[in-house]
């Protein structure tokens, strides 16, 4: 059960870094709101004039940690 739950975190982490450069993963899998919220909203300015098919990808993000998908897509 422990080695099942390490796979997922670390899947995760891979996940977040591949996705969002520089995040903290630790913090954003504990669940810190603001500063999930904090990264998801820096990266979708950084990407958001590109019209870059990973805002997609960051919505589902949005969707898998419980971020306002409304609030992310005003970012």
């Amino acid at each position: 059960m422990k080695l099942e739950e390490q796979k997922r975190t670390a899947d995760h982490t891979k996940m977040l870094e591949e996705l969002i450069p520089g995040v903290d993963a630790e913090k954003f899998l504990l669940g810190d709101l603001r500063y999930m919220t904090d990264v998801v909203k820096s990266f979708v300015e950084s990407v958001k004039y590109r019209k870059n098919p990973i805002l997609r990808d960051v919505l589902k993000l949005a969707d898998m940690y419980g971020l306002n998908r409304k609030e992310v897509k005003k970012f």
